[in-house]
Parts: C-alpha cells; sequence; structure tokens
C-alpha cells in the first residue's frame, strides 16, 4: 500500500536518511555474517565428524587412497596426537568468525559517529554543488558523503550465495528464472463473461470511469475464465509485492537468500501488512541494490538499473510480457522517503512521463493461480505463499486497523469485506492509493465445490475513494458462482 505523505516534521534531510539507511544496512550484513559464521559452524561440525573416529577407536582404519595427501597427512597426525588436530584448525576458524563479525560491528559505529559527528560540527568546508540543494534552515557547510566512504564494502549489497553459487553474476538475475514458462491453458467463457458484464455495468450504473478499469475472473474447477481489458498493464500498488515474494523464495530455493529469521518476518509483513519498510527491504535483498538518496552518475546508474530490473526480466522471461515491478512503493519511513528520490527517482525516467510499475489483471490472476495450484517455485513454497495471503474475513480481526494510521486493512473496502464469513475463504493481495484500487484474490466456498480467482485493477482517484464498490462487485461475483456452481 501506498499511504498518505508523511507529516513535515518526520521529515529528515538526505544525509541523515543516507547514514540511517546504511545502518541498517549494515545491520543486514551483520544477519548474513551470522548466516556465513553458521556455515563455519558446519564445517568444524564436519571436522569433528570426520576425524573423531580416530581418536575415539582403538584401532585406526585404512585411510582410503584417493583422500587427498593433505587430509591423509591430518588424519595420521590425528592417530598420534588425539585431538590435538583441533589446535592447527580451530583458531583459523575462529579468528575468521572474528574478523568478519568484527568487520561488520565497526561498520555500523562508523556509521553511528560520522551521523553524530556531522550534527556537531556545522562549520566544514563545504562544495559549491551540495550548499545549492541545501536547505535554508540547515548549515549549509555539511560535505557531501558517498556510500562507499562510509560503508566501501557493503556498496552494492549483493545476496549471499552458498558456497556452489559464488560465482554467480548478479546482474543477470542471479541465473534464475520463474519456473512456470507458460500461461494455463484456460477456455473462455460465455456464462462467465455475462458476469462480468455485470460488473462494468455495476461501475457504469456508479458513473465511475471504465476505461481506467480491468477485470479477470478465472473458474478454477472448470479451468475457464471471462475478462475485461485483462491484457492492458497498470498501475498495481501494492499487488506488485505479491511478485517480490514468489522472487524471494526463488532465491531462497536457488541458495542465494539464506533464509533468515529477519527477513522471513520482513516477508509476513510485506504480505500480511503490506508495509512498505519491509518491501523495501525485500527488493534490496533480492535485487543486490538500496535506495541511494543522491543520483548516481550515468555509468554507475547503468549498472543499478540492471541489477534492479532483474525483478523484471524474472517474469519476462515466463511469459509475463511488458511486466514492469522494479520500483518501490512510498512512503518508506526508515529511509525518510516520502516519495522517490535519487536513484529511486532516476529509475523513472522522464519526470514530465515517468515509468511506473504496470502489471495487468491477467498477470496477476495468472500468478495467483500457478500460487494456488502449488506450481509457483514449488509445491512446498507454494504453500507457504498461500498461508501468506490468507486473510480472516472476521470482523475482530481487521476492523480496528486504520490505514489512515498506517495500519493497511485488507478486507474493508476490498474482496472480502461483504463475503459470507461461514462461507468464504480468501486469498488477497491489495492495492490502494489515492489514485488506484487494485485487488487479485482466490476465493472459494468452505464445501470447495465453487472455486475462483479474481483480478480487478482500477487506475483512477474515482475508484480509490469510492470505500464499496470492490465489495460489492466482489459479492456479485460471489454470489454469481454459487449459483453457477449449485446447478453442476
Amino acid at each position: 500500500m501506498e499511504g498518505q505523505p508523511q507529516p513535515e516534521e518526520n521529515r529528515r534531510d538526505p544525509e541523515t536518511a543516507r547514514l540511517e539507511a546504511e545502518l541498517v544496512r549494515a545491520s543486514l550484513i551483520i544477519n548474513q555474517l551470522k548466516t556465513q559464521n553458521d556455515q563455519l559452524q558446519e564445517q568444524l561440525a564436519y571436522f569433528d565428524e570426520e576425524h573423531q573416529p580416530y581418536v575415539n577407536s582403538q584401532k585406526a582404519e585404512e585411510i582410503p587412497q584417493n583422500v587427498p595427501k593433505k587430509r591423509r597427512r591430518d588424519r595420521k597426525k590425528l592417530r598420534k596426537k588425539g585431538s590435538r588436530l583441533f589446535e592447527y584448525h580451530l583458531p583459523h576458524f575462529a579468528q575468521l568468525k572474528f574478523t568478519l563479525i568484527a568487520t561488520a560491528v565497526a561498520a555500523i559505529f562508523v556509521t553511528i559517529g560520522l551521523a553524530a559527528t556531522r550534527r556537531q560540527t556545522p562549520n566544514i568546508p563545504n562544495s559549491s554543488a551540495q550548499s545549492s540543494v541545501n536547505s535554508p534552515n540547515k548549515p549549509s557547510s555539511i560535505p557531501s558523503i558517498s556510500p562507499t566512504s562510509v560503508l566501501p564494502q557493503l556498496t552494492p549489497l549483493s545476496p549471499i550465495a552458498s558456497p556452489q553459487q559464488k560465482n554467480i553474476d548478479v546482474q543477470d538475475t542471479s541465473g534464475l528464472a520463474y519456473n512456470v514458462t507458460t500461461p494455463p491453458n484456460l477456455k473462455l467463457s460465455e456464462e462467465l463473461q455475462k458476469i462480468l458484464n455485470d460488473l462494468v455495468n455495476q461501475a457504469t450504473d456508479k458513473k465511475l470511469p471504465t476505461k481506467p478499469l480491468s477485470i479477470t475472473l478465472i473458474d478454477i474447477r472448470s479451468g475457464e475464465y471471462a475478462q475485461y481489458q485483462q491484457d492492458e498493464l497498470r498501475f498495481p500498488a501494492s499487488v506488485v509485492k505479491l511478485f517480490w515474494m514468489v522472487i524471494f523464495y526463488a532465491r531462497i530455493q536457488g541458495g542465494i537468500i539464506p533464509d533468515g529469521q529477519v527477513l522471513t518476518n520482513d516477508l509476513y509483513k510485506m504480505i500480511q501488512e503490506s508495509d512498505n519498510e519491509s518491501a523495501s527491504r525485500i527488493l534490496d535483498e533480492i535485487t543486490g541494490t538500496y535506495s541511494n538518496p543522491e543520483k548516481l552518475n550515468e555509468k554507475e546508474f547503468k549498472t543499478w538499473q540492471t541489477q534492479r530490473e532483474q525483478v523484471n526480466r524474472f517474469f519476462q522471461n515466463a511469459g509475463y510480457n511488458n511486466i514492469n515491478i522494479s520500483q518501490k512503493t512510498f512512503p518508506i519511513p526508515y529511509l525518510k522517503l516520502t516519495e522517490p528520490k535519487g536513484t529511486d527517482l532516476q529509475i523513472r525516467g522522464n519526470p514530465n512521463k515517468p515509468t511506473r510499475n504496470k502489471i495487468s489483471t491477467q498477470q496477476a490472476a495468472r500468478l495467483m493461480y500457478e500460487i494456488v495450484n502449488q506450481q509457483a517455485i514449488s509445491p512446498e513454497y507454494s504453500q507457504k505463499m498461500k498461508q501468506l495471503l490468507t486473510r480472516d474475513l472476521r470482523p475482530e480481526a481487521w476492523e480496528h486497523l486504520d490505514p489512515n494510521t498506517g495500519h493497511f486493512n485488507p478486507i474493508r473496502t476490498f474482496f472480502g469485506e461483504l463475503l459470507p464469513i461461514n462461507n468464504a475463504y480468501i486469498l488477497s493481495k491489495a492495492g490502494w492509493t489515492s489514485g488506484s484500487r487494485q485487488e487479485v484474490a482466490f476465493i472459494r466456498t468452505r464445501s470447495g465445490k465453487t472455486s475462483y480467482i479474481l483480478a480487478i485493477f482500477a487506475d483512477d482517484s474515482a475508484y480509490a475513494k469510492d470505500e464499496k464498490i470492490f465489495p460489492q462487485m466482489s459479492k456479485l461475483v460471489f454470489e454469481r458462482m454459487v449459483e453457477r456452481n449449485s446447478s453442476r
């Protein structure tokens, strides 16, 4: 969800925001180092597993001839000196672990120290380029510090690769692409089309524009579909996070991203709460990029853009034609960004006609179809995605959520609001801004006799303001689909 602009008092100068963003990145690096530390522990355990039998046994086993000479010499030493072999190996690993963790901790303190120094030293000589953009209420003498001067080893942030994948180039999608390469083979249904025609008429009766409206309806059980302008690429708002979730799990399966608790929590918040901060960190992690508050030169930006647009190529190579999911959702409080700046502004291109995220309802419905059918990434990860997308229709679970206070409500004003609590099950991802409303959902009855996917994108402020139209459209589809399947 892209919420309303933050109050003026919450805004910070870009330099402070950058330093705090790098502090967050340093924290992520520590989490990555913890993963590397776990790998080192596994190697220590490997030595223990390999050599301990020789220490404890009364009679040494025969050494296989294909064991490297160094390993054979180590085993001979171990037979003679028992556990003293660990004296040769343990210090090396301990020293390496200490160096890794100490480096990360030092980076954090350097960042904090620089931030504190900059706040306390207002009269440092400044370049003319920087002074021209300083606020009149702030000292104009604060110099510009490039990200590499603060944390040179963290720019850009590349995903941790497993030992078998260290040579993967993050600029070419890390060798990964979406595993489902062709759309589902569905049949166009005249019966379903009548339902969609009634939805369009419903919007017309409320004097809502139909040109910015797209709808896709899929009957899961019959393999039939209907559509209204479903191939039009439209702004998806937070529906884009559904796609980032799929890529995130692909990276985990490929061993490029560690399945850590911190990122798992971010994934939950991104999908369940539509949290933009968590989504920002997830997108950074799966692309190896991060938001730079300052514009980059042409060469640097080209590299940054190539990495960020990995997410587009991931799906485009699987038939999601012309999809664009490379831009973050705003505001992002931890970066102190209420709107795109720096690299996030550069990637939008022409400021008079900026490039935006673009997804069609056909693409959103297809991805939901593949998740529901446990085809996305793998059955295991599809099941995890379904769990994250599940919504609770009971009023006590969502009535207290107020989007105006930053708590996204995935039920009120969306598909689930008017569905029968005791006879409907829903997986959904919705989006909403001041200028649009959109949602894609899988909905079925408790009996499973009725089971369908509905995607509606309305890229117009009239739909954003109308809090009843999506619930009413969803209710109409549910009742008609139940009626359709009850006679079968």
